[in-house]
């Protein structure tokens, strides 16, 4: 049904969503209308022109430029809170590796290893070199309260510490998961003030950039333990590399070792560890994919960076999705595109931000011209129709040597013939702009009626350039869906 490209190991278990519900996924998939991700830097690639979406099988997403994907219209998606546990725990590791130098006991011992008998008492004599405090008794502060954050937080209280949290935007959904004992920080200043330790769980943006630097840790309590699972760039380097030399930060923990924190004291570095676990890694995919599936087919939004949450139960026969700048009018410039005879059964508008996306199921489906003029509006991204009563089309134009972009119709009207020659094979699935054609054979199951029907598409271009329809070089294919498997072009 839908092409989905690859561009990371993926968890089987997703790739097996997809592939159940009839899509064709792996890496080498050509002109997707979907990328599945984890860490590959997209910031310099070619988006194709039939990319409707994006999914991060993970939390983060500086690895994806949603700005420039939003302004394309490219819902970007990501999987928050299915990595949490794994998380977690190495959180809670983190703490007591901050507190007693496990890991330098551990060598230490490796390079007695060749003291033979004098091992036991050299033991007793140095173990007193790597001790540390106990975790219980003292404060911890989380700086966000999201899926990781309230779960590190449920834990820290479990193990007897006293906890703050600090989230200005805590969701109501991570709120019900926070342990009600957790003690609200109205600022981040009485997190900085409070806390023997901090965890910082945010993700990394503009307004997070350096949120610990050198102001921050000036307001800090001396001896302060930091544990960093959000990102590298949520911490200067400098500045806590000069709180380490004075002993203002006793250890900081991070998962996003880098050239200049290496070089620091008291620093415990590892390799991203946080969700590297198979089950988390299982659970990242499958999220990804199912809201990766529901956006393609249905039009929902769940989980997506860069567009609001939106969910609709079908009505009607058609669904019109359109992203769209957030500004005046443009619900009603919307429906007015679509005309006098045409019902709006049900529709929902959402914003975020500078953005906003609209769904509108019809009574009756819409004429690509109809499409068209809502694409070429000003302020809208894009305008999709779900592929309810829909069909979509790839063509290739061997005779010109070029590959003519993928090109979405409805289906208008059927009507028998007799008489065609073969010269149309199709595949694919795609958005952008209308083509002309007139009087193409299609072959049908049962389910419409006949099985023999002709295709009136409105004239028109696609680009400024009329699709080339003869010949025996000319090649095509159809993907019809509402129960069609598939349909063979004829003209």
């Amino acid at each position: 049904m839908f092409e989905i490209k690859t561009m990371n190991a993926i968890s089987a278990s997703g790739i097996e969503v997809l592939e159940e519900k009839g899509c064709h996924v792996g890496p080498d998939v050509e002109g997707p209308q979907a990328l599945l991700i984890r860490s590959a830097d997209l910031h310099d690639y070619a988006f194709p022109p039939q990319l409707l979406a994006i999914g991060r099988a993970g939390a983060g997403t500086n690895n994806i430029p949603v700005e420039a994907c939003t302004e394309q219209g490219i819902a970007v998606f990501n999987s928050p809170g299915a990595n949490a546990e794994a998380v977690k725990e190495q959180e809670i590791c983190a703490m007591v590796l901050a507190s007693r130098d496990v890991l330098g006991s551990i060598e230490w011992v490796k390079s007695i290893a060749h003291r033979g008998e004098e091992i036991p008492t050299l033991v007793e004599k140095g173990k007193s070199n790597f001790a540390g405090p106990e975790l219980l008794g003292k404060t911890l502060g989380v700086i966000g309260l999201g899926a990781t954050g309230a779960l590190v937080a449920n834990a820290a209280l479990d193990l007897g510490m006293t906890v703050y949290g600090y989230d200005p935007f805590m969701s109501v959904n991570a709120a019900w998961q926070l342990s009600r004992d957790v003690l609200h920080a109205d600022g981040i200043d009485e997190i900085f003030q409070n806390s023997d330790y901090i965890s910082l769980n945010v993700p990394y943006t503009d307004s997070t950039h350096h949120l610990l630097d050198a102001a921050a840790f000036q307001k800090m309590r001396p001896g302060v333990r930091i544990l960093n699972e959000s990102r590298a760039e949520v911490v200067d380097d400098e500045a806590m590399t000069e709180a380490l030399k004075s002993g203002r930060v006793a250890k900081y923990v991070t998962d996003f070792p880098n050239q200049t924190i290496l070089q620091a004291p008291n620093v415990i570095a590892m390799p991203h560890l946080g969700a590297c676990t198979p089950e988390s890694e299982d659970r990242c995919a499958v999220m990804a994919a199912r809201e990766l599936y529901d956006y393609l087919r249905n039009g929902n939004i769940k989980n997506s960076v860069n567009l609001p949450d939106v969910s609709l139960s079908r009505m009607g026969v058609c669904r019109l999705c359109v992203i769209h700048h957030n500004v005046p009018k443009m619900i009603n410039r919307i429906l007015d595109r679509l005309g006098v005879d045409v019902n709006v059964e049900h529709m929902i508008n959402k914003p975020r931000g500078k953005y906003a996306y609209t769904m509108v199921d019809l009574g009756s489906p819409i004429d690509e011209i109809t499409a068209e003029s809502i694409r070429r509006m000003d302020h809208v991204m894009l305008a999709n129709m779900t592929p309810e009563d829909y069909t979509s089309v790839f063509a290739e134009a061997d005779e010109y040597n070029e590959k003519i972009r993928y090109v979405d119709y409805p289906l208008m009207y059927y009507e028998e013939v007799e008489g065609y020659e073969d010269i149309l094979n199709i595949t694919g699935n795609g958005i952008l702009g209308y083509i002309t054609i007139e009087k193409i054979k299609v072959e049908l199951p049962i389910y419409h009626g006949t099985s023999e029907a002709v295709l009136n598409v409105a004239a028109g271009h696609l680009q400024g350039t009329s699709l080339p329809v003869g010949g025996e070089s000319t090649h095509a294919v159809i993907s019809a869906h509402r129960g069609l498997p598939s349909a063979t072009l004829f003209t």
